[in-house]
Formats: structure tokens, C-alpha cells, sequence
């Protein structure tokens, strides 16, 4: 999780600006699971117990799936809870008042 959102950091740190748009259509999602795994997953969890492309914690998993969570090796379950996650945390950042931003 910590490298998920240290990633998105320095990736808003270094784009003109990210409107929620592109939270919403993956290509933010689809960034942060090249920068994780590269060009693909091979199944193994990672340190912490990181499962899919997107390297979910069972704690991120959680918060946005009711499905067990060794159902994150599914791709396409495992990018709508990077998806949900990645629009939690925009909606974080608009309750704090502040804009949804690249720099943010």
C-alpha cells in the first residue's frame, strides 16, 4: 500500500494536472500497476502480501470488496478495487477542500 500511494504521489508530482476523469478511466490505475509489477504479475504475493498487477493489500481489498481476497488474482476484480480505491482516495482530497489535482 505504501508503495501504491508513494507511486501516485510521484507520478502527480510530475504530470501538468490529472483531472478525476482520468481516476475514473484507469489510466492513473493502469500507471501504478506497471510501476508495481512491470509487464506482468506472476502470482506470487508480494512482501507484505500484495495480491494482482496493482498489488492490493487484504487491508485495501477490504475497504472496497466484499469477496475473499484471494479473489484479488483476478484482474478484473482486482482493477475495480484499484479503481474504488484510487476514487477514495480523490474523494479524501475534495472533503479536505482541496481540488483533485496531479500535485495533490
Amino acid at each position: 500500500m505504501i508503495r501504491f500511494v508513494a507511486f501516485a504521489l510521484l507520478l502527480a508530482c510530475t504530470a501538468v494536472s490529472t483531472p478525476a476523469q482520468d481516476i475514473a478511466n484507469g489510466r492513473l490505475a493502469e500507471a501504478l500497476a506497471q510501476k508495481e509489477t512491470g509487464t506482468g504479475w506472476d502470482g506470487r504475493p508480494g512482501p507484505a502480501g500484495e495480491l494482482s498487477r496493482y498489488q492490493l493489500t487484504e487491508a485495501v481489498w477490504r475497504q472496497h470488496s466484499r469477496e475473499p481476497f484471494a479473489q484479488a488474482r483476478i484482474e478484473t476484480k482486482a482493477r475495480a478495487v484499484a479503481l474504488a480505491h484510487l476514487a477514495w482516495l480523490a474523494g479524501r482530497i475534495r472533503a479536505a477542500g482541496q481540488p483533485v489535482t496531479a500535485e495533490r
